[in-house]
C-alpha cells in the first residue's frame, strides 16, 4: 500500500512537472536546445532556446518548426553568412538592442525585431557559418 502511494505521488509530481512545459519549451527541447527564460521588461517575459552558446527566441524556433515561416530574427540570422562586429549589429538588421537578465543574474544582449522575435547579439553577429552556431543551424534544418 505504501509503495502504491509513493508511485502515485511520483506520477502526480512528474505529471505536473511535464504539463508545466510550454509548447515553445517543448519544441526547443525536441530540437536539441535548452529552454531558458530571461527578463527584458517584466520578470521572465522572454523565452530563449539555447544551443550551446547560441540563443534564439523559443517562440520563433517553434513557429518555424510548425511551418509558420521565418521570423525577422531567423531571416537576419540565415542571411548573416560572414562574421560581423557585434557593435551596432542590431541597428544594421533593423532591430532594437535590449539587455535581459536571467535567474542567475547573467546579462544577455538581444536584438529584438518589429515582429517581437529575438536573437542573442553574438549569435547573430557570428552568423550561420560560425562553429559556435552549428547546433542552432542544425536545429533549423
Amino acid at each position: 500500500m505504501k509503495s502504491a502511494f509513493f508511485a502515485f505521488a511520483a506520477t502526480m509530481i512528474l505529471g505536473f512537472n511535464a504539463s508545466a512545459e510550454t509548447p515553445y519549451g517543448r519544441e526547443c527541447r525536441f530540437a536539441g536546445g535548452i529552454h531558458w527564460d530571461v527578463s527584458v521588461q517584466t520578470e521572465f517575459d522572454t523565452p530563449l532556446c539555447l544551443f550551446g552558446s547560441a540563443a534564439i527566441g523559443s517562440a520563433e524556433l517553434a513557429q518555424y518548426k510548425w511551418g509558420n515561416g521565418l521570423s525577422y530574427s531567423l531571416k537576419a540570422f540565415k542571411n548573416q553568412t560572414s562574421p560581423s562586429n557585434p557593435s551596432g549589429m542590431c541597428d544594421v538588421v533593423g532591430a532594437a538592442y535590449w539587455t535581459a537578465t536571467d535567474s542567475d543574474g547573467k546579462q544577455w544582449e538581444l536584438c529584438k525585431f518589429l515582429d517581437d522575435s529575438v536573437i542573442e547579439l553574438k549569435t547573430l553577429a557570428a552568423g550561420v557559418n560560425a562553429p559556435a552556431n552549428a547546433k542552432l543551424v542544425h536545429a533549423l534544418k
